[in-house]
């Protein structure tokens, strides 16, 4: 059996609280080491660090001892192998080269086509509110806001966001607008352009939205369209990014670029809230092995094998 052990690893502050579980006569202050990167307990490996992207100085810090067989204490870790950055893109440009088709994942309707795609990353969500930043040299705001227009979609070609493709409408087919929503819009108020929702006309299923523009003859004219990646399939990928793989980006970049931490789950249709989430902690690393929920302690470790440590997100 593994020792029981359990860590945080806070990056931002290069730092591990972790708690660890012995027997209730075992002299864990004397025996509690790093050697060569790997946590031990006497003759024990509890945790390789460098097998989960991390090192750490040799010195235990603020062991602390609780009940009758529980141990916290914190080590300080050095520059991570394995960085803290962005979550990783799921179907970047570089996976999507060379292109032909894009299909609705619930029937395998094909929704858009070209003789191959050219395909480019779009950049942040957020980058239009950062424009004043990045442009300071002329001496009137108004003089730049006229040059910066969104970013259009682009005939054969796939742009492609964090949770969606961005594509032109030469390019799509059997998309419908949601009829019940484009009823209700007011074009005479607001802005001229509005994002709607749209399905796969053979199924029905939730596809993404269409921007659409009143035309001369006052008939809504589709202007772009975005798949949501969670929502089609490429025929030429081997993997299929499910929601919760968009739900946590979308989550994880509202709280970076707004310091966001709460939010509500509503239903698209019925704008029906069904859930309030606070999201805490969001670049913390744990670390664990199977140790507490095998119930086992350093002394029945002896006569186990090592199980390697896990690394998830919080």
């Amino acid at each position: 059996m593994a020792v029981p052990f359990f860590a945080e690893h806070l990056a931002n502050i290069q730092s591990i609280r972790a708690t660890l579980c012995s027997a209730p006569d075992y002299p864990v202050p004397e025996k509690l080491r790093i050697v060569n990167q790997t946590l031990t307990l006497g003759s024990v490996s509890v945790v390789p660090f460098e097998s989960v992207g991390i090192r750490v100085e040799p010195t235990v810090v603020g062991l602390t001892h609780h009940d009758t067989c529980l141990w916290d204490f914190k080590l300080t870790t050095r520059q991570s192998l394995q960085t803290q950055g962005d979550l990783p893109a799921v179907w970047s440009a570089r996976d999507l080269k060379d292109t032909k088709q894009i299909v609705c994942r619930a029937c395998q309707q094909s929704l858009a086509e070209a003789p191959v795609f050219q395909s480019k990353d779009l950049p942040s969500e957020h980058w239009y509110e950062l424009v004043e930043c990045w442009i300071c040299h002329e001496t009137k705001p108004e003089e730049h806001r006229a040059r910066m227009q969104p970013i259009g979609a682009r005939q054969d070609m796939i742009l492609v966001g964090t949770t969606y493709l961005l594509l032109h409408p030469d390019n799509t087919k059997h998309l419908q607008v949601d009829e019940a929503r484009l009823r209700n819009v007011n074009w005479d108020q607001g802005l001229q352009t509005r994002w709607l929702p749209v399905h796969c006309q053979q199924c029905g299923a939730d596809i993404g939205e269409g921007q659409y523009k009143r035309d001369e003859n006052g008939t809504p004219a589709l202007l772009a369209s975005k798949l949501y990646k969670y929502a089609v399939s490429i025929p030429s990928q081997t993997s299929c990014p499910v929601f919760m793989d968009f739900l946590t980006h979308d989550l994880v970049s509202a709280a970076k670029a707004h310091a966001t931490y709460r939010f509500l789950i509503q239903g698209r249709k019925d704008n029906k809230t069904y859930a309030l989430m606070w999201l805490f902690n969001w670049d913390t690393n744990i670390i664990y092995n199977h140790g507490f929920q095998d119930g086992g302690s350093a002394v029945h470790h002896k006569r186990g094998k090592d199980r390697n440590a896990k690394r998830g997100r919080s």
